[in-house]
């Protein structure tokens, strides 16, 4: 009787740990899939701040600049997302991103409180917002017409791909246009996706 109690403990202590790891890994999965959702989206976020970053200072210096794209993400121009008038500088640089976190479904404002369409002197030029959209993030960047400078910055598609491997940043010069009530500095930026 004793040499198959041994066999059966044994079977039994391996069924036991076989269920406890087994519930480990399941419970366990979703932790670890929204820790790297969660990296990757801090990582969005930092690269688009960086982008900006770069814009504001081709924009105001001139040059040009070219970058890698280390996001999987689908990234591009966009039009009418912001309701500026008129519509050549209604554009915005959108990130979409696949994500299982649990966001908010309207935008999300990461560097501004303001989120107008026409800013004042406190005001960044620049807005960057996110939200979620089905099992998406979507990450924007667009800039505002700075009422009290009288300026803005509009952005311009060159060439396009959807996951690039490089972004080429480069400055398309200064114009002067009448907008709504007076004349604004437009500062024109190129973005090539290759």
């Amino acid at each position: 009787m004793k040499s198959q109690v041994e066999p059966i403990v044994f079977i039994l202590l391996l069924l036991i740990v076989l269920i406890l790891i087994l519930t480990a890994m399941l419970w366990g999965r979703d932790i670890i899939q929204n820790n790297i959702d969660a990296g990757r989206l801090s990582r969005a976020e930092q690269f688009i701040v960086n982008l900006d970053n770069l814009i504001q200072n081709i924009a105001q210096n001139g040059g040009s600049e070219k970058i890698e794209y280390p996001l999987d993400a689908d990234i591009y121009i966009t039009d009418e997302c912001t309701g500026i008038t008129p519509l050549e500088l209604d554009k915005c640089i959108q990130i979409e991103q696949k994500n299982s976190l649990s966001l908010q479904e309207k935008w999300t404002y990461i560097n501004t409180e303001n989120p107008n369409k026409y800013g004042s002197f406190n005001d960044s030029i620049s807005i960057i917002r996110e939200k979620k959209e089905g099992d998406k993030v979507i990450i924007q960047l667009y800039y505002r017409i700075r009422g009290d400078y009288n300026y803005t910055i509009e952005l311009e598609k060159m060439s396009y791909s959807f996951k690039p491997s490089y972004i080429l940043i480069e400055s398309g010069g200064t114009e002067v246009q009448k907008i709504i009530q007076g004349n604004y500095i437009i500062s024109k930026i190129k973005l090539s996706f290759i």
